[in-house]
């Protein structure tokens, strides 16, 4: 359908279904305010946006020697090599 600008053609059907009608919209030119455009980013950003903060590099720990594995500690003397808890003797 080729209509002429601001011109609409419609069809509702919600509830009950209604007869199609057109009708014209009212041109209303839009004015740029820089200053209230400011004011309102200003606002936005104040109130909705987060402080981004990049990521550290995490380097890999594939290839260093962790020295406390190997050493027995408290907790390890009741804990076998599969990491399940000794059994008690009854």
């Amino acid at each position: 359908m080729n209509l002429p600008c601001y011109h609409f053609y419609i069809k509702i059907s919600a509830l009950v279904s209604e007869e199609p009608f057109s009708g014209v919209t009212i041109y209303h030119p839009v004015v740029k305010d820089q200053q209230k455009m400011a004011i309102l980013i200003a606002t936005s950003q104040k109130n909705w946006a987060i402080i981004y903060v990049k990521p550290k590099k995490e380097t890999s720990k594939k290839n260093e020697v962790d020295t406390d594995k190997n050493e027995p500690s408290a907790e390890g003397k009741n804990v076998k090599g599969s990491g399940l808890p000794k059994r008690k003797s009854r």
